[in-house]
């Protein structure tokens, strides 16, 4: 295997992710989600790449009064550049970006329906793990916080990929 001074990969790599995320909001947290997505990572240079990441969640909150209940839906679209030390066989990586969130809430209130549709931009951060078992199939173990409200969006997702 090749050392962890060596160089991190030059190839593109794909990833199914999944994981939970806590939604944050202004007021509170909205709840934790099972979240799903998938990301892309591509080369810059040997140590830099951009690391393109699409996940959704939803988050549900149960009142005791059974005709009450709130979900939150929440997308990402979060582009990062990140630093990746180590090399093909396992590297971290680190970094940030500007990306955006959309958001469908829903509020049921004696038995009345309230949907509302919003998005805006995000400030985000990640860290994470990549480890290639085989020449092309990787695992990669990730955390993340994502600002578009007072609380931020904490994350943390597992994800199988391919190196091309």
């Amino acid at each position: 295997g090749l050392p962890l001074a060596a160089q991190a990969p030059r190839a593109v790599e794909v990833f199914g992710l999944v994981g939970a995320s806590r939604i944050g909001g202004d007021e509170s947290s909205l709840g934790t989600a099972a979240a799903f997505g998938g990301a892309v990572m591509v080369p810059i240079t040997g140590a830099w790449a951009v690391d393109l990441e699409v996940s959704t969640g939803r988050a549900t909150q149960e009142s005791p009064i059974p005709t009450e209940s709130f979900s939150a839906r929440r997308t990402y679209v979060s582009p990062a550049v990140v630093r990746r030390w180590g090399g093909e066989r396992l590297y971290g990586f680190g970094g940030g970006g500007v990306g955006l969130a959309v958001d469908r809430t829903r509020t049921t209130f004696q038995s009345r329906d309230f949907v509302a549709n919003d998005s805006g931009m995000t400030l985000l951060g990640k860290f994470g793990v990549v480890a290639a078992p085989s020449e092309r199939l990787l695992l990669r173990f990730e955390a993340g916080l994502t600002w578009r409200y007072v609380l931020p969006d904490i994350s943390a997702r597992v994800g199988i990929g391919y190196r091309f």
